[in-house]
């Protein structure tokens, strides 16, 4: 026999809807996890690729009138036994980085 209450009827429609806003709302909450998740492997694989070193460091010979005679990856050498020229190398770095340059006016 069908149930003729209006109250009864009211509330499994109600159930009804809130049932499926709440099945909505998890199958969004497993697609934010999964996003969290992705998300997060990618920055940690970004952090991997940012903290490898990959710069090469090259010597280039070049001629009187400035053309490269040779070009060869530098090698290590060790640590330079004179003082001085470590303390030459560092104050014209300092020098150099604290040169300012006036801008030609037109």
């Amino acid at each position: 026999m069908p149930e003729s209450n209006p109250y009864i009827a009211a509330k499994g429609e109600w159930n009804r809807i809130h049932l499926a806003l709440l099945r909505d709302r998890r199958w969004w909450q497993a697609v934010a996890g999964i996003e969290l998740l992705i998300v997060l492997v990618l920055a940690g694989g970004l952090v991997w690729v940012a903290g490898q070193h990959k710069t090469i460091p090259y010597v280039v010979e070049v001629d009187a009138l400035g053309a490269a005679r040779a070009v060869r990856p530098a090698e290590p050498v060790g640590v330079p036994t004179d003082e001085r020229l470590i303390r030459y190398q560092l104050a014209a770095f300092i020098r150099g980085a604290r040169t300012i340059l006036a801008d030609a006016w037109p």
